[in-house]
């Protein structure tokens, strides 16, 4: 069961929700934390970035490959000073764009406030951008290298803070821990769906059975989800959402939830570790706006 794959990014996941409903919320303390602890054993390579046309160098630089995630990080100490840090939804050398990435500037750690590729005034799917390229990664040296560049947004509403623009990223040799995790068969497991007629490829993917049930989620970083409360037995066939088999789905975004008001469920397979299935809905928000969904999933349990 691939649970733990997005350990590392729901870092960076739960200060985005938190930053929506907190006046003034703070960088995860485990990323600090992980952040002071690792940076005095971190040595060679190299870490910069043009922040706002100044040019950033960090000290130290760090990378670790975590569940097929790569977490990049540099500083410009281990006590305070900034921090920028991107994530990779991959670890295989290409080009990660928009929701498979996540950019961070934090201008000073002591204050633990920051910026992220997230604009929270910006609709869903239309509010990430970013993009990271892995041009090598170094399996004999322990190395990683590659760019990045994205527009980073202030993390507290309501403060007048305009936009950082991040430009000609570069890390270059820096050190890894963990390994990377060739993804042999990219197509065994997927979750997409179109939201009122736009297209969401949700790349993190969460099963969990309890007891007779097994709840699955498809996830974004910029906080878009689509959930659904299913039968773990369930056999093939077609199941209307509310029944003993097919319980709940939803779909949420930063600002709204919208569960079902009607809709069904496919299986066409549930065997094999994998369960794989379509689904179509009707979802309505407390202020009883709708919108359609329909969606295919293969996701292994």
């Amino acid at each position: 069961m691939k649970n733990t794959k997005i350990l590392s990014a729901l870092l960076i996941l739960f200060a985005t929700f938190g930053f929506v409903s907190c006046d003034s919320e703070p960088v995860d303390p485990v990323f600090l934390e992980n952040w002071e602890e690792n940076n005095p054993d971190v040595t060679g390579g190299s870490f910069q970035v043009n922040i706002d046309g100044q040019q950033f160098t960090a000290a130290f630089a760090q990378a670790a490959f975590e569940q097929g995630i790569l977490n990049i990080s540099g500083g410009s100490s281990n006590t305070g000073g900034s921090v920028v840090a991107v994530t990779a939804m991959g670890s295989q050398e290409g080009t990660y764009t928009a929701q498979q990435t996540s950019i961070m500037y934090i201008p000073d750690v002591a204050e633990q406030l920051f910026y992220a590729n997230i604009d929270i005034n910006a609709e869903p799917g239309n509010n990430y951008n970013g993009s990271i390229i892995i041009t090598d990664i170094d399996t004999v040296n322990k190395t990683v290298s590659g760019t990045f560049s994205g527009t980073v947004y202030w993390s507290v509403p309501g403060d007048d803070m305009e936009p950082v623009v991040l430009t000609g990223g570069t890390f270059t040799d820096v050190p890894y821990t963990g390994n990377p995790t060739p993804d042999t068969n990219p197509d065994a497991e997927y979750f997409t769906a179109v939201v009122d007629g736009v297209e969401k490829d949700f790349t993190n993917i969460q099963a969990s059975v309890t007891g007779e049930n097994v709840q699955i989620i498809g996830l974004l970083l910029s906080g878009e989800a689509v959930q659904m409360l299913i039968d773990a037995d369930i056999a093939p066939g077609t199941y209307q959402f509310g029944s003993a088999s097919a319980t709940t789905i939803a779909y949420q975004n930063l600002s709204d939830a919208y569960p079902f008001d009607q809709g069904s469920l496919t299986i066409t397979n549930n065997s094999g570790g994998f369960i794989t299935g379509t689904f179509s809905f009707t979802g309505t928000n407390f202020d009883d706006e709708t919108i359609e969904v329909t969606g295919e999933f293969n996701v292994e349990l």
